[in-house]
């Protein structure tokens, strides 16, 4: 069994989803839609203490 995280957050002005997705057995974490608010994204990124592997995105917006 893993052990996953998972956060979902509103970034920027149009309040896109900004999903942190982490194996916590491997310390790892994939970034997926960031947008605008870096320093809130990594903020959170940190707070996970999971290493960012990956960034994923899934549709396109202004902002990311």
């Amino acid at each position: 069994m893993v052990d996953l995280f998972l956060e979902v957050f509103p970034v920027g002005p149009i309040q896109a989803n900004c999903i942190l997705l982490g194996d916590r057995d491997a310390g790892e974490l994939a970034i997926i839609d960031p947008g605008e608010e870096a320093a809130q994204i990594m903020e959170r990124i940190e707070a996970t203490g999971l290493k960012p592997t990956m960034v994923r995105h899934t549709h396109g917006h202004l902002d990311h």
